[in-house]
């Protein structure tokens, strides 16, 4: 397994073992998805329809509950702004 430090701005470097491996250079554009408690880096190679798929084990099995998510987001809305500074 190989390792690498994340910068105070949220940048890694990714190893050269892992670069040559999936056939990413300097400018080439990355998808990650966050998957429980581990990311998955897959290279963009043309389109992004050409990751279609390639996630697919990973993928959630059941759609999301929209109701659910929205009364999540306004929760969490609320409980930031009652921790907010006056006049902020």
């Amino acid at each position: 397994m190989l390792g690498t430090n994340m910068t105070s701005n949220g940048q890694v470097t990714v190893p050269k073992e892992v670069r040559d491996a999936l056939g990413i250079q300097a400018g080439d554009k990355v998808y990650f998805v966050a998957d429980k408690d581990r990311a998955i880096m897959v290279p963009l190679k043309g389109d992004i329809w050409s990751v279609r798929g390639a996630l697919q084990k990973h993928a959630k099995k059941k759609p999301l509950d929209w109701k659910k998510v929205r009364k999540e987001i306004k929760e969490w809305r609320a409980a930031r702004q009652m921790r907010r500074p006056e006049g902020a």
